[in-house]
């Protein structure tokens, strides 16, 4: 019989529902949790995949004795999220049925980003300094600490969601008390309402994709370069995988990834470790206890030929994972955001913009426009309307590629 799979909650965004085709695709019987199906119905594809699920459980995922009840019934040999805000609820559900899994303690040590933050100068990982606050009578100070500008942030979010770089002490004051004002994240979990205050790290912004049977056994799949647009936001809005970094920068920056998962206590499962590479040498910014978002799992798949998402999925099904590949392309993908003249529109792609691409663009090989979403300010990664992967020889090669992909997609998108 095909092993059941548990997948609970996602990303929504494009990429969202992919763990869920992936899964279906290599045989498995997926049972997907969500606590409100209507947040994936507009993303392309919903229904079709969806419809291919063994299974769909509306409940409380933010409960995780109602997901592990949940979960007990659809007899799932297995359970993941790709979703951040899930990782405690689906870490413990999974420990209480005897499923393999991140251990509870760490799960919600990781999704503290301040408590991270201690363990990590703890243990003298290169970061950034930094200084969580409760309240505003310790601001003055914080800043002090961290110095002008500075990142100020929530402690729980995803996505970029909320992250903003302040100037001056009154754009700090404005940000954090804002963050301390909200009672829910974005997931409309309770927050614990503390903002964190983080030097401003200046340098190509990395991530660090790894793979963690245990304490004893981290393997590094790769480093993807990543082009994050201009501040105050962070968006990011161009991946290449391999990183466009010399091989020695990149063995840096594996150090450092290494370092922030054992002082972190993250014991199993994917790492998505984001990383400044700075003229003092690699920071860490943020630990992920999850697969890559985005696209950067299809990323490297095209880029070595390892099927990262499928090999995480049979991973919380007990499967030891193989050893990655080294890549023998590179591969890239370039987002669409803001209008190109201001304003707002709406997203209206010619017909026929796929077929252009395969007449024009032959290494562009993946092209996604959100139609009908509204176009404005990007304030977060929810907020972009598209994308375009393209390959390549090199990575410098295949960003060309995704970067003329883009361009080309905005001249064909009617009303943009």
């Amino acid at each position: 019989m095909p092993q059941r799979l548990a997948i609970i909650e996602s990303i929504a965004m494009t990429a969202g529902l992919e763990p869920l085709r992936v899964a279906t695709r290599a045989g498995l019987q997926v049972c997907f949790f969500a606590q409100d199906l209507k947040r994936y119905s507009t993303l392309q594809g919903a229904w079709d995949i969806l419809e291919g699920c063994a299974s769909i459980v509306e409940l409380d995922t933010s409960n995780a004795e109602e997901l592990a009840v949940g979960m007990r019934n659809e007899d799932v040999q297995g359970a993941v999220t790709m979703c951040d805000y899930f990782v405690p609820q689906v870490a413990t559900a999974a420990e209480a049925l005897g499923l393999p899994g991140l251990s509870p303690t760490a799960a919600r040590t990781l999704r503290d980003k301040a408590r991270v933050r201690d363990l990590c100068a703890a243990a003298g990982v290169a970061s950034a300094a930094y200084w969580a606050i409760a309240d505003t009578k310790d601001l003055s100070k914080a800043v002090v600490h961290v110095g002008l500008p500075c990142v100020v942030k929530p402690v729980d979010e995803s996505a970029s969601y909320g992250v903003t770089l302040c100037t001056n002490e009154d754009d700090v004051r404005t940000t954090a008390e804002l963050i301390l004002g909200r009672e829910t994240n974005a997931r409309g979990q309770s927050t614990p309402r503390v903002a964190l205050l983080e030097e401003y790290l200046v340098g190509p912004e990395v991530s660090v994709e790894v793979m963690v049977r245990s304490a004893d056994a981290i393997s590094i799949v790769g480093v993807t370069s990543k082009r994050v647009g201009p501040p105050p936001s962070f968006v990011e809005f161009a991946h290449v995988f391999p990183s466009t970094l010399p091989v020695e920068k990149t063995h840096e920056c594996e150090r450092v990834a290494v370092d922030a998962i054992k002082a972190s206590k993250l014991d199993f499962g994917a790492a998505h470790i984001e990383i400044k590479v700075t003229a003092e040498g690699p920071r860490l910014i943020e630990i992920n206890p999850r697969l890559a978002g985005d696209w950067i799992p299809t990323l490297v798949e095209v880029a070595t030929g390892y099927p990262l998402l499928e090999s995480v999925l049979f991973m919380h099904l007990g499967r030891a994972p193989s050893a990655p590949l080294s890549p023998n392309q590179a591969c890239a993908i370039n987002f669409l955001g803001a209008r190109p003249h201001g304003g707002q529109a709406r997203v209206q792609p010619e017909p026929g913009l796929t077929r252009s691409f395969e007449n024009l663009l032959p290494d562009v090989i993946a092209v996604q426009l959100d139609e009908d979403k509204l176009v404005g300010e990007v304030r977060s990664n929810h907020d972009r309307v598209g994308h375009v992967i393209a390959r390549g020889a090199t990575p410098g090669a295949a960003l060309l590629m995704a970067e003329i992909g883009a361009s080309h997609s905005e001249f064909l998108c009617g009303s943009w």
